[in-house]
């Protein structure tokens, strides 16, 4: 099931990169922060640029977030706010 993990704004790649580092991978499936792409006009000439879909959050596949969120090393993470349920 996917379950949605609250960040700070912009630090998503970090808060991701944390998850990987506590080892919390054993809980994880799947780690995404959905991204799309859109044009941005510079002069006469469009520019295709990458953003978060939604800024301040991580999406995380897993069959156990209680135990994923009641790990220690990740509810010490400053980055994390918590998952919704």
């Amino acid at each position: 099931m996917w379950y949605v993990i609250q960040v700070y704004s912009g630090r998503e790649e970090y808060a991701r990169e944390l998850i990987e580092k506590y080892k919390c991978q054993e809980y994880i499936e799947s780690c995404r922060i959905p991204l799309f792409v859109r044009l941005r006009k510079q002069g006469n000439i469009w520019y295709p640029e990458t953003k978060v879909l939604f800024p301040g959050y991580l999406f995380v596949k897993t069959e156990n977030a209680a135990e994923l969120y009641g790990k220690r090393q990740i509810r010490k993470c400053r980055e994390i706010f918590g998952i919704f349920l």
